[in-house]
């Protein structure tokens, strides 16, 4: 008989601790738990006519959310001015290069403000994605950005459907309060093209109204 109701006071102070544990209020992540908040971001899409396209190289289609610029060979270039933002990102759709093999993919060249150019090979298929360009820029200062497509391989399914095309969606801007809303239609002198065959003034994205 004891060893049973030593049993039951067990199984019963079990029960009372569990229950109090389940009522306890949840506790706070820890510092390493905590995730940090993601950073909000302006988008400007590939049709935004501030946005300055190579002529006659790029094929444009939808509007909008859905606006797409595609180039099927290299020598397409995007050039733009904007202020008021510490970044900037190319959105890429990773789409046009489902099943390209890594060797195949789109290599790009690109300068921010008439800096040395970087090349990189892009990596991702199958998303829209943000290809960071600039980063920890001093925002109250106008920047400017070229960038081009600068080679691919043409020789993968080149008859079944080629994988290689760059295809763009837009560009990614900080979310400034200063930059809410944009700023009106200026033009930009740009420095001398490595690779341009037109010579009109390019027309620049300004984040707002002051040159």
């Amino acid at each position: 008989m004891t060893g049973a109701r030593n049993w039951a006071l067990i199984m019963a102070l079990v029960v009372g601790l569990a229950t109090a544990a389940r009522n306890l209020p949840a506790s706070e992540p820890g510092a390493s738990e905590k995730q940090p908040a993601k950073k909000s971001m302006t988008t400007i899409s590939c049709d935004d006519v501030r946005i300055a396209l190579a002529p006659y190289v790029w094929k444009c289609t939808g509007s909008g959310a859905t606006a797409r610029a595609e180039a099927t060979l290299p020598g397409a270039y995007l050039k733009l001015a904007f202020q008021n933002s510490s970044t900037l990102g190319l959105l890429v759709d990773g789409t046009a290069n489902i099943k390209c093999p890594s060797s195949g993919m789109p290599v790009v060249d690109y300068s921010v403000d008439d800096g040395p150019f970087k090349t990189i090979q892009l990596t991702n298929t199958g998303e829209v994605y943000a290809l960071p360009l600039a980063q920890g820029l001093e925002a109250g200062k106008q920047h400017r950005v070229e960038f081009y497509f600068r080679a691919a391989s043409f020789n993968v399914d080149r008859w079944a459907g080629a994988t290689g095309h760059l295809r763009i969606a837009g560009v990614q801007l900080d979310d400034a309060p200063a930059a809410a809303a944009l700023g009106p239609l200026r033009c930009c002198h740009f420095a001398a093209d490595r690779r341009a065959f037109d010579t009109a003034t390019r027309l620049c994205l300004l984040r707002d109204g002051n040159q």
